[in-house]
């Protein structure tokens, strides 16, 4: 069964409740949970959806990805 905006929905409840939430995602459908996490990423997107959502961070290597991690557990 599909939840309508089941991303989003599982970081709000999660927020809810104390949780600092960093995401990342790769498609439209995680846009929604990238924009209201504390930190969000875009990893291994396609070049469309960097040139539309600028604002998120994006990776193409998992080095600098988990560098980026690293850094936003620091804050």
């Amino acid at each position: 069964m599909r939840v309508e905006k089941s991303k989003y929905s599982t970081v709000k409840a999660l927020q809810s409740i104390g949780f600092d939430i960093i995401a990342a995602g790769d498609s439209y459908n995680d846009l929604g949970m990238i924009e209201i996490a504390q930190n969000g990423f875009l990893f291994k997107s396609t070049e469309q959806i960097k040139k539309d959502y600028p604002q998120f961070p994006a990776f193409e290597e998992f080095d600098e990805f988990l560098a980026a991690i690293k850094e936003a557990l620091k804050n």
